[in-house]
């Protein structure tokens, strides 16, 4: 292999769409270091990431997520949204399929602590632990502090990290 075999691009984005995609799939590893049991992989992925973000920014003088609150806060909203599944990125249409499931259930996994949202309201909300999960339905079942079950739509349940 040549050097320019080894240093040819993986993508064809501008560089500030390439800053700011790198910088959301280090948040996206960030979530999965917390949810896979695999962390150190994660770890050294998002190692690698930093490096590139930090490059950047520096060569650039471009404010990032490790050094600048408001572009941190405005990307974290991005993958993490207001509630229930983050917004897991994947490099194309094949990644999704192989990866996506993994996320869902891994995210969702029983035993798992997570706000319950029980409006539409972000500050009704209750803590509980995932009793169960059904990937069909996206349905996810809760035992909320108390003891009391509730039943709920994926989208109304946020897990801790």
């Amino acid at each position: 292999m040549n050097w320019s075999e080894e240093n040819q691009k993986t993508r064809n984005l501008p560089i500030s769409e390439y800053f700011e995609a790198l910088q959301k799939e280090y948040l996206v590893m960030e979530i999965r270091s917390k949810i896979y049991r695999d962390k150190q992989y994660y770890y050294d992925i998002m190692d690698h990431k930093a490096s590139r973000i930090k490059d950047i920014a520096r060569r650039n003088a471009l404010p990032c997520i490790f050094d600048d609150y408001a572009v941190k806060s405005e990307l974290e909203s991005i993958v993490f949204g207001k509630r229930g599944l983050p917004n897991f990125l994947y490099r194309d249409e094949r990644a999704r399929n192989k990866f996506s499931t993994r996320d869902i259930r891994c995210y969702y996994a029983v035993g798992t602590e997570v706000k319950v949202h029980m409006s539409e309201s972000d500050k009704d909300f209750q803590i509980g632990t995932i009793q169960a999960f059904n990937l069909d339905t996206m349905i996810v079942t809760v035992r909320l502090k108390g003891g009391k079950e509730v039943v709920s739509s994926h989208n109304n349940v946020t897990r801790i990290l």
